[in-house]
């Protein structure tokens, strides 16, 4: 009788505790890929929360200021366009802390003139190698005008950009160069950052060129037309 009984529970013999070994295993098998569902679920929220909470603390960037050509006074409609927008500082212009750091408080300064030897290159303008370095009195006014931003106003003239001076300035080893272009009041940076001249910020960096390079004769005219201009009185180039 007991040999039938277990016979009806068992009617396979040992296959049943086989079948309920597998069955746990499966069981263990869902739900260990469960957890790992699970698990993956997690990580993918959390990965999703990380990246929305930095977009939230992220510093939102600065919207860009639409600057129009402002060569010429008539074409314009809106010419608030020619303005920088309220808040603008010498950061806005100059968004590398170390060349802002080498404009406020050069180590040295020296200023080349188009042409010479040619050796000092930048994109692919050449300049003398033999750099004139300037007075206290200039170089001190010429960090005036660098940190003044009354000396820059926003890019945007219609002009080839010919730059004729290369002002070099070196901080903590590192060099920094900025072109000028007089006839367009364009400054090219081997760094990120530069600007137009405002006629105030040519007539004072005219000046400090001019005084740190007595003999280059095309400099002077430059301001010498410039200061004409500035007077109202009708510019006649010298042949």
């Amino acid at each position: 009788m007991e040999r039938r009984l277990r016979s009806a529970e068992f009617p396979e013999g040992g296959n049943g505790a086989c079948r309920m070994d597998m069955d746990l295993q499966s069981i263990r098998v869902m739900w260990d890929l469960k957890s790992c569902g699970l698990l993956l679920v997690g990580l993918l929220v959390g990965a999703i929360a990380g990246v929305a909470l930095t977009q939230l603390s992220r510093k939102p960037a600065e919207p860009r200021h639409e600057v129009r050509y402002n060569q010429y006074p008539d074409y314009d409609p809106q010419p608030e366009q020619m303005l920088y927008p309220d808040g603008t500082r010498l950061e806005t212009l100059y968004p590398d802390e170390r060349f802002l750091a080498a404009i406020r408080s050069p180590e040295t300064i020296s200023i080349h003139p188009i042409g010479g030897d040619g050796k000092v290159v930048l994109d692919k303008y050449r300049f003398s190698s033999q750099g004139a370095t300037p007075t206290k009195e200039t170089a001190t006014r010429l960090v005036h005008a660098l940190c003044s931003i009354s000396s820059y106003e926003p890019p945007g003239k219609a002009c080839v950009f010919d730059p004729r001076v290369l002002l070099r300035l070196t901080k903590g080893g590192v060099t920094y160069d900025m072109m000028f272009c007089f006839s367009c009041r364009q400054i090219g940076a081997s760094h990120v950052g530069g600007a137009d001249m405002t006629p105030q910020g040519l007539e004072v960096f005219l000046k400090c060129f001019c005084d740190t390079l007595p003999n280059f004769k095309e400099l002077h005219e430059f301001r010498r037309q410039s200061t004409l201009r500035r007077k109202g009185i009708p510019v006649r180039e010298k042949p």
